[in-house]
């Protein structure tokens, strides 16, 4: 009788998925049609599905110990959170500044060729967050200026 008041998202365009739509998704469609809808609106560019994705998949990298995780989650999460990072979302340029200076190895006391790239990036994304006004980034920066130095 109340089907007509029923909540509908519109997929004609998938780049306009926000986050009120995914919650209506998440109660009206199977888990595998959730989840290719949310995968194909990512790449459309809806930056709601793009953070939605990234933070799944860094739930999913922090349930493993050690950093021992399959290559695919760690691959879905960078290219997630990068997209959303590009697309300015504050968040998900500090989760992957934090995600890419964890990669560094200094369990040996020294800094090693391969750590170069991954300072190099955490650099950035912290910068490009602390210029959004993120205040962790910020703070991130000056507490590891030192070790950003080194990576030059």
């Amino acid at each position: 009788m109340f089907g007509i008041f029923k909540k509908k998202v519109d997929l004609t365009d998938l780049s306009k998925i926000t986050d009120k739509d995914l919650k209506i998704l998440q109660k009206t469609k199977s888990g595998n049609e959730f989840g290719r809808i949310i995968r194909e609106a990512a790449f459309a560019g809806s930056v709601d599905c793009q953070t939605f994705i990234s933070m799944a998949s860094l739930l999913h990298l922090d349930s493993y110990e050690n950093k021992d995780y399959p290559q695919e989650v760690e691959e879905t999460f960078t290219t997630f959170t990068t997209m959303a990072a590009e697309n300015n979302d504050i968040g998900s340029q500090f989760n992957l500044a934090k995600f890419y200076l964890n990669k560094v190895d200094l369990s040996d006391g020294k800094l090693h060729q391969s750590d170069h790239k991954y300072l190099k990036q955490a650099e950035f994304w912290y910068g490009k967050a602390a210029q959004n006004g993120d205040l962790n980034s910020q703070k991130a920066l000056e507490d590891c200026e030192e070790l950003f130095r080194m990576a030059v």
